[in-house]
């Protein structure tokens, strides 16, 4: 295996972990924080402002973090009742152009978040909660998520791809 393919494999699985590792801590804090809101609201009759705001961030970051994980653990939801229904043959080719587009989509919404980020931090808005998050600060968890997701799926790819040109060699 060539260096480059390790450093590839290695910073992609790397990655991906202290994605899933983030998101595993901000799920963790999530349920903090509504564990304070409950005991201030039962014992002072006060609930802490930024609640509702942060469990929002921090289970929509942890979920954009945690999509590459599952794909590098082969645990997403996969729809291929129709397709293995169809020859072996047809298989893998639909199945390569149905990763690629995934990816394609995937880039997108890369793009998309970025513009997102980028407006925020170059218009500083804020959030219209007490709190007044600067909002790049939030929009950054699915940015860095859906771009850690990009990337596995173009590993995955990769991989498939491997193995299908491998495949008809040996045909």
């Amino acid at each position: 295996m060539t260096p480059w393919i390790t450093l590839i494999k290695t910073t992609n699985q790397k990655s991906v972990k202290a994605g899933h590792l983030l998101g595993v801590l901000l799920l963790f804090a999530t349920v903090g924080l509504l564990i304070v809101e409950m005991v201030s609201r039962t014992l002072f009759g006060v609930s802490v402002a930024i609640t509702e705001e942060y469990a929002g961030y921090f289970a929509g970051a942890a979920m954009f973090l945690g999509a590459a994980y599952a794909l590098l653990k082969d645990k997403h939801i996969k729809a291929d009742v129709i397709a293995k229904k169809l020859p072996m043959p047809v298989q893998r080719p639909l199945e390569l152009l149905t990763i690629f587009i995934g990816f394609c989509v995937s880039c997108i919404l890369v793009y998309a978040l970025t513009l997102q980020w980028w407006d925020a931090w170059s218009y500083q808005s804020q959030s219209f909660y007490p709190s007044r998050t600067p909002l790049w600060i939030p929009l950054a968890a699915p940015l860095v998520g859906s771009a850690l997701l990009a990337y596995q799926i173009l590993n995955y790819f990769l991989k498939k791809f491997k193995t299908f040109v491998k495949g008809n060699k040996h045909a």
